[in-house]
């Protein structure tokens, strides 16, 4: 399944839920969602933390589950403020090889 699939299956399931919202996503810069918002992060969060009780109890089911329970969560904030996904993925990791890069010749200029 593609990232555009999938956030587009989490929006429509938040959807059946009632957890939609037609604000903007510039309405969050200015206090309109800003609740909305923390309460989405938040419900990444209390995913993150299930993770970790699986991940302590030895529990792989659990632990997967939970990383696909945070991915879902992720994709659907994504679907209802109308973020691309898989660009927004692709552009970090892009960063993140620049930023390795970076911090690969700092650590050649140092080495004796």
């Amino acid at each position: 399944m593609e990232i555009r699939d999938l956030v587009d299956q989490a929006g429509r399931i938040s959807m059946l839920q009632g957890n939609h919202s037609t604000d903007k996503w510039y309405d969050s810069i200015t206090g309109g969602r800003s609740r909305l918002i923390l309460s989405w992060l938040a419900l990444i969060s209390s995913e993150v933390g299930e993770t970790i009780i699986a991940l302590r109890a030895n529990s792989t089911t659990a632990f997967v589950d939970g990383l696909a329970g945070i991915v879902i969560a992720i994709s659907d904030i994504c679907y209802q403020l109308g973020i691309d996904l898989d660009k927004a993925v692709a552009n970090k990791l892009e960063k993140n090889i620049k930023q390795f890069k970076k911090e690969e010749k700092k650590e050649e200029r140092y080495e004796i």
